[in-house]
């Protein structure tokens, strides 16, 4: 009972923690987005490799996305380069290169 009371209290700590850090943006112009930091490295992996067919076929299974340019986004966390996001009103977690995402003030 105690174990599961300080994985509630953690896990609750990780989630503010996450909040904190978030930040408004809008992408930069239109990109590729997908739902893990793993599927976008493959994706960006396939494109600089000219694959557009595989990468079309991510696009039709739901893994990626090509979103519009001046999309107004929530930035929830990132690593190595990479960031992610949600864009606004929307639920879905995103994923894609730091760059293509400008901060907002």
């Amino acid at each position: 009972m105690m174990r599961r009371a300080l994985m509630l209290a953690l896990m609750g700590l990780i989630v503010v923690s996450g909040v904190a850090h978030a930040y408004p943006g809008v992408t930069a112009q239109k990109i590729l987005a997908c739902v893990s930091s793993e599927s976008y490295r493959r994706a960006r992996d396939m494109m600089v490799s000219q694959d557009v067919e595989a990468v079309a076929r991510m696009i039709l299974a739901g893994q990626c996305a090509m979103l519009g340019p001046s999309m107004p986004v929530e930035v929830e966390g990132g690593s190595w380069g990479t960031v992610q996001f949600r864009v606004r009103g929307d639920i879905r977690q995103w994923w894609t290169d730091r760059e293509w995402i400008t901060r907002q003030k």
